[in-house]
């Protein structure tokens, strides 16, 4: 049975949550629970069960005879400002890197898995013929510029358990055919600081690929160039010189973000 709206209905409760949240993030003080009550306009009794619930996941906690923001609240915080953060440079620099070479720029990591590459923003390139892989596709890690970066700069025990169990194939003309010849190829990239692609994906295509870091000195993504071959073979030292700077950049950057 419907019933007519009075055009306010009472917030739910995660609502309710995030008001409480936000209410005590503005004030510097611990604030009270009469306090808290009058601003958020609930009674103080159903805002004692909340905050209670709050409380026991550590989002609030109490403070003499108020409440004040508790450790998962700031890590949610720090969560969110990291992702946004690193988004908004990576943006940046993935444009600057496309208007200074005219060719793809992504940015790569990890699937969840940790099984494959995957492409999480672009700037494509402008020219009529281009190698532009898409958003959100995935790419094998033995066989693309992104993915032997990624393998490159993982810990060992990964990296050997990744290789007793994948099954290399021939994606194009010039894929590695041999775990000891992708694991050489692997430690000279980590050696040099950029991963090279030459039609080992798709034949005609290539790429160049550099390391990201975060604060913790640890990977954080790759810095990508898409290029077709026949481009990339005559303006391969002017494209790895900005893609290095790029990555340099982006990991000076984003380190100076977390500090």
């Amino acid at each position: 049975m419907e019933t007519e709206s009075t055009g306010r209905e009472p917030p739910r409760a995660p609502t309710r949550a995030m008001q409480a949240i936000e209410a005590l993030a503005q004030a510097r003080a611990p604030v009270s629970l009469a306090t808290l009550s009058t601003q958020l306009e609930l009674p103080k009794t159903s805002l004692m069960h909340l905050l209670r619930a709050l409380e026991a996941a550590g989002y609030v906690r109490r403070f003499g005879n108020g409440y004040k923001l508790g450790s998962a609240s700031f890590r949610l915080a720090a969560a969110i400002g990291s992702a946004n953060s690193f988004e908004d440079l990576a943006a940046d620099v993935l444009q600057a890197l496309r208007d200074s070479t005219q060719e793809t720029a992504l940015l790569g990591t990890f699937t969840e898995d940790r099984q494959c590459a995957l492409y999480t923003d672009r700037r494509p390139s402008p020219q009529a013929v281009r190698f532009a892989p898409e958003v959100g596709e995935q790419r094998p890690l033995y066989s693309t510029g992104v993915g032997k970066l990624l393998l490159a700069y993982s810990e060992p025990a990964f990296l050997n358990q990744y290789l007793r169990g994948v099954k290399l194939q021939a994606h194009a003309a010039r894929t590695l055919r041999t775990k000891a010849a992708l694991r050489e190829n692997l430690e000279r990239i980590r050696a040099e600081g950029v991963s090279v692609s030459i039609d080992e994906m798709a034949d005609g295509g290539s790429a160049l690929a550099a390391p990201v870091f975060g604060a913790d000195g640890k990977l954080r993504a790759a810095l990508v160039l898409a290029v077709p071959t026949a481009r990339f073979l005559v303006h391969r030292a002017h494209l790895e010189a900005q893609l290095r700077a790029g990555a340099r950049d982006l990991s000076g950057t984003v380190v100076a973000s977390q500090a």
